[in-house]
């Protein structure tokens, strides 16, 4: 009987934990670009990425288990081939064995046991199967890997930067009375206040798993904006009559329709959860991909639903004049539920900046790993003598003086320093929210969540009818990221 796998999440815990994964701060700028798309079309575009979310996902999910069954046939064909000969000239490479035990272990009692991929190595084992020639090559795929998430992750970076600076503006003016035209409602010099005296302090610390706590938080202020959101908007639905500065569009003009490509790299960003499915469903109470499937099709529908409501009432109530690229934005300050639902998103937002440049950081290093691992196999002791060159013998004792390749603590610094600035001055150059969502969106995010999971699919599924599938939608998608790039660009011209 074949053993189960011991997991702990149960399908509940998951649904929560990839719903809080997927709604994030990226809700609060759906209702813009509903203003964007047009009512219709924009719920068309939010449906259809909702689709385009689970298929991937569910890809993804199927990638990694034929993978697993893959190696599992490779070891049994390999061992076969070994008993059959029976000679140790015949035995495995040393490489070709350790590709096969590192992915199953055998357990004490003869089980086989598998360890289950993150996603950049689902990216890496799917193209040496695919291009078994050219394997040797696969770390260059996870070092694109890796410079992508970085990417991704420095957008949403960005994000945060501007969020932070434009709320405590509107602190500064609304709560504090300043003047408006003071230097202490320059939306440039709060970013840098938050910047340097929360989130960069925080993201020099090597642990941050207390601010784990944060994520359930952020999604209780999101769910708290969506309820205020409706609410209002019932509130003023007797007076949305009476108003003849509202104006709403229900399909764009023809000469707007560079709206839809701004909007849909902003719903695209709103489905990711790309990244973090891999893992929850390696640890789930006896894993099954069925049961897996279930839990993709009810947290996206639940995230479709609250995206759709907070989108359309939220857009209904201030129209094309009115409404903000940060729908927090567009309601009266003086309104106590508004200023609580920005206090709360405030800080949510300053202290999962430094989560986030977690991960970021933690891409950086893997490329440091890499080169330093390239530089190690290329760098020979006796070549270094006999050039007698200065530089590469002090290169060569630093690699080997550093041959546990983490990333040294002065270079971690250095990056965060780097990061966090280079986040500061481009918020401060771009403090357009929605463009930057959009922006990110279309480059990155389709790119990491619909682009690849698309290629990882076709490289190692076995039927041609899905694999020509698999292509031609990772081909479509990527050509959609590639448009609504170049519309944000002309758009922002």
């Amino acid at each position: 009987m074949k053993k189960q796998h011991k997991g702990i999440a149960s399908p509940f815990n998951i649904f929560l934990n990839l719903s809080n994964t997927i709604i994030g701060a990226g809700t609060l700028t759906i209702p813009y670009s509903f203003s964007q798309s047009g009512i219709l079309l924009g719920c068309f575009l939010l449906f259809s990425v909702s689709i385009l979310s689970i298929i991937t996902l569910i890809m993804l999910i199927q990638s990694s288990e034929m993978i697993v069954d893959y190696y599992k046939r490779k070891e049994s064909t390999m061992i076969s081939e070994n008993e059959n000969k029976g000679s140790t000239d015949n035995l495995l490479e040393a490489d070709q064995m350790n590709e096969v035990d590192d992915l199953i272990n055998h357990s004490n009692d003869g089980e086989k046991e598998v360890n289950y991929f993150s996603y950049k190595q689902v990216v890496i084992h799917s193209f040496s199967i695919f291009f078994t020639k050219y394997k040797q090559y696969s770390y260059l795929v996870g070092n694109l890997i890796d410079i992508f998430i970085f990417l991704l992750c420095f957008g949403v970076l960005i994000s945060y930067t501007v969020i932070v600076g434009d709320y405590l503006s509107s602190f500064m003016e609304n709560i504090f009375n300043f003047d408006k035209n003071s230097i202490l409602c320059s939306k440039g010099l709060n970013c840098f206040f938050v910047m340097i005296f929360i989130m960069f302090p925080l993201s020099c610390l090597k642990k941050i798993t207390f601010l784990s706590y944060t994520s359930f938080i952020s999604i209780i202020c999101i769910f708290y904006c969506l309820i205020v959101i409706v609410i209002k908007f019932f509130i003023k639905i007797p007076a949305l009559d009476k108003r003849r500065d509202l104006e709403w569009t229900i399909v764009p003009d023809s000469d707007k329709l560079i709206g839809i490509f701004i909007a849909f790299p902003v719903f695209l960003f709103s489905f990711g959860s790309h990244m973090t499915v891999l893992p929850m469903y390696s640890e789930m109470k006896n894993r099954n991909q069925r049961v897996m499937s279930k839990v993709i099709y009810f947290t996206t529908a639940f995230c479709l639903m609250s995206y759709l409501f907070i989108g359309i009432f939220g857009y209904l109530q201030f129209g094309d004049a009115n409404i903000k690229d940060n729908i927090l934005n567009a309601f009266r300050m003086n309104d106590i539920s508004i200023v609580l639902a920005k206090i709360g998103i405030f800080i949510v937002v300053s202290v999962s900046f430094p989560l986030v440049h977690y991960a970021a950081r933690e891409n950086l290093e893997h490329l440091y790993e890499s080169l330093m691992n390239s530089l190690q196999k290329r760098i020979k002791l006796s070549e270094l003598e006999n050039e007698q060159s200065k530089l590469k013998t002090m290169l060569y004792n630093y690699i080997t003086t550093h041959n546990n390749n983490h990333l040294p603590n002065w270079l971690s610094l250095l990056l965060t320093v780097f990061t966090c600035s280079a986040s500061l001055a481009i918020a401060i150059l771009l403090p357009n929210l929605a463009f930057v969502f959009s922006f990110t969106g279309a480059t990155m995010g389709t790119i990491v969540m619909f682009v690849t999971p698309c290629l990882v699919y076709g490289m190692v599924v076995e039927s041609k009818w899905k694999r020509i599938f698999a292509f031609s939608l990772a081909t479509f998608n990527l050509l959609l990221g590639c448009i609504s790039t170049v519309a944000l660009v002309i758009e922002r011209i």
